[in-house]
């Protein structure tokens, strides 16, 4: 891109703008289950 004359920011931008796609669409797969807040809390060492 930089050899077609994009400007270094515009290219930085393109690149956040797909790995943010990316991640987006790999929390649209994941199922979350709920978890009990005293459960998740005991797995915490105090």
């Amino acid at each position: 891109m930089l050899r077609r004359g994009k400007h270094h920011n515009v290219i930085v931008t393109a690149i956040a703008r797909e790995m943010i796609a990316y991640i987006w669409a790999i929390s649209r797969e994941i199922v979350l289950t709920p978890v009990e807040p005293k459960l998740r809390l005991s797995r915490v060492p105090a």
